[in-house]
């Protein structure tokens, strides 16, 4: 039998690597993005707060969480405040991959680029 260089397609999404709270914000701040057709999220904590049903204090320590786990990249920094905010770039699961997969400790996901050859994805 021949060795293949064919490798199985990742089942991992975004669900896998982040805290189930801080993916409630997460997915928020996707969906923003989404809609409004951008890729930066600009965090307003009450408004985020009555979406995620949770405290002020609790989404600005998942931000937190989100920002140092490479989920948000910032773009300009939220002010100490009540009121605060910061806008930050939301990568999806495919950009966090080829960003921090490889080097994130526990992680399953690999990076593979397309473009090179043998690596093609066959199905689960």
């Amino acid at each position: 039998m021949e060795p293949t260089t064919k490798r199985k397609a990742a089942t991992c999404r975004e669900r896998c690597h982040i805290r189930p709270f801080d993916f409630s914000l997460w997915d928020f701040s996707n969906a923003v993005c989404v809609a409004r057709g951008v890729d930066s999220f600009i965090l307003y904590p009450t408004t985020a707060a009555m979406q995620t049903k949770s405290s002020i204090s609790a989404v600005k320590r998942a931000a937190k969480r989100l920002i140092a786990d490479g989920w948000w990249e910032v773009i300009y920094a939220a002010t100490p405040g009540r009121t605060s905010c910061g806008e930050y770039r939301v990568l999806n699961h495919e950009q966090w991959v080829a960003k921090y997969g490889q080097r994130v400790k526990g992680s399953a996901c690999i990076y593979i680029d397309p473009n090179k050859p043998g690596a093609e994805l066959i199905a689960a």
